[in-house]
């Protein structure tokens, strides 16, 4: 490392209570997605004491700070999750809620960071901004949508997840870069960083009976049959799936959730188009009325070559190039990062320090320094990378980004486009009945 690196690491080192006490409260203080008041509010206070100005999302969780270096440049976006998962099982679940995806340590790290570029001359020879956000909601899964679907109807919301929604509200209009690192596990490498993941969309079901002799559960049995055969003909796809189950059968209504993962947002597209032909069918062979409403979820996530080059060689430089891992493998999860790299040049990296399974009922930050502390000086450096004289690097992975991203207003539209409630309408003429879904 040169000199100025290792100052920036030596920055996070001196914050290292100040990581460790925010990485244990916000431990201890789990918040589903669009409900982490607790944290915002703790997260707020600390960047307050650091003399940062916060802007807040207000009507839901969240916020931004900006640190400028006083020259024009790039500005760079540094973001952290704030939501825990429903996991009651997890063995130090807080009312059934638990941060088994690390979430609190993503927060952690910001605040370190949010406290090394307040110190003197961690600005030195950078030019352009930084905004260091802390975000709302990005898990999702179907034990969640109909509280966020109830969030979009009442206007709340616009979209279900936190990132693409903050991208609506304007937080992300003058970002020219983003980055944000997730907290995973691993013991022969401190950094990892896959080629992209799948993008996901939900679809959330209900069947009612139209008369006593209807049958709701039919209607879902049908769907589900239906549903499963169709994947036959998409199976041949690696990067695409489907996952049909039924959530609730009560009082004669059936309500399901479908979620369809896919690497191409055409063919995100088709399979959904696919699946309202199977819901129609079996709400006509039944006699029920279909409520359908879609949710657009996330975007794929797609990792530019300039940038996870750069990264990967900032990652070496703190741990050594044999405690690196950057590859190929294509994740068919999704992260609602992805929803920002297509439209900004963008990196989900991936620091180690967590113990058992993202997601599990074990899981915890089992190595600070690993999970936060080489999270923050990994961000920290790859913002000198991009900064420097005169953001040479940060030009260059804009630049070529611009050949192939996708405008932002442009972007939303398509993703808003898909957010919407439909319902079945029947009807008949000259004995032929038919049925549509109108919205």
């Amino acid at each position: 490392m040169d000199q100025k690196q290792t100052l920036l690491c030596e920055f996070v080192n001196q914050g290292r209570d100040l990581i460790a006490a925010a990485e244990k409260t916000i431990w201890e203080n789990p918040e589903l997605g669009f409900e982490e008041w607790k944290t915002h509010a703790y997260l707020k206070a600390e960047f307050e004491k650091l003399g940062y100005q916060v802007v807040e999302a207000g009507n839901i969780p969240g916020f931004y700070a900006d640190i400028d270096t006083g020259k024009p440049g790039p500005k760079v976006l540094l973001t952290a999750e704030m939501d825990a998962l429903l996991q009651p099982t997890h063995k130090h679940s807080v009312g059934g809620n638990a941060h088994a995806c690390g979430h609190h340590a993503q927060c952690a790290a910001l605040l370190g960071v949010a406290y090394a570029l307040q110190q003197p001359g961690a600005l030195d020879g950078l030019c352009g901004s930084v905004r260091l956000m802390a975000v709302p909601s990005e898990e999702l899964s179907s034990s969640n949508m109909p509280r966020r679907n109830q969030m979009v109807r009442e206007g709340i919301i616009r979209f279900t997840q936190g990132k693409v929604e903050f991208m609506h509200r304007g937080f992300m209009d003058d970002v020219d870069i983003a980055m944000m690192v997730h907290t995973t596990l691993g013991k022969d490498h401190d950094f990892r960083c896959d080629g992209g993941c799948n993008g996901i969309m939900y679809k959330s079901i209900v069947f009612t009976p139209n008369s006593p002799k209807s049958n709701a559960l039919q209607a879902a049995t049908l769907a589900m049959n239906g549903i499963n055969t169709l994947w036959a003909t998409f199976a041949d796809n690696p990067y695409a799936s489907m996952w049909p189950r039924v959530d609730l059968s009560l009082k004669g209504r059936s309500e399901l959730t479908v979620s369809v993962s896919c690497k191409e947002l055409d063919l995100q597209k088709k399979i959904s188009q696919s699946i309202d032909r199977v819901l129609l069918g079996a709400a006509a062979a039944t006699d029920t009325t279909l409520e359908l409403q879609d949710n657009p979820g996330c975007g794929p996530l797609l990792h530019p070559k300039m940038l996870l080059d750069l990264v990967a060689d900032v990652c070496a430089d703190i741990v050594g190039s044999d405690r690196v891992k950057f590859r190929s493998y294509w994740n068919r999860g999704g992260a609602d990062m992805g929803d920002v790299s297509q439209v900004l040049p963008a990196i989900h990296l991936n620091a180690c320090g967590g113990s058992c399974g993202v997601h599990s009922d074990n899981f915890y930050i089992a190595d600070l320094d690993r999970a936060c502390l080489n999270s923050a000086k990994a961000q920290l450096l790859t913002v000198q990378r991009l900064l420097e004289n005169d953001a040479q690097k940060g030009k260059e992975i804009i630049a070529d980004f611009a050949t192939r991203g996708t405008p932002m207003a442009e972007y939303l539209a398509q993703r808003g486009a898909i957010s919407q409630i439909r319902k079945t309408e029947l009807t008949e003429e000259d004995g032929a009945l038919s049925i549509v879904l109108k919205a």
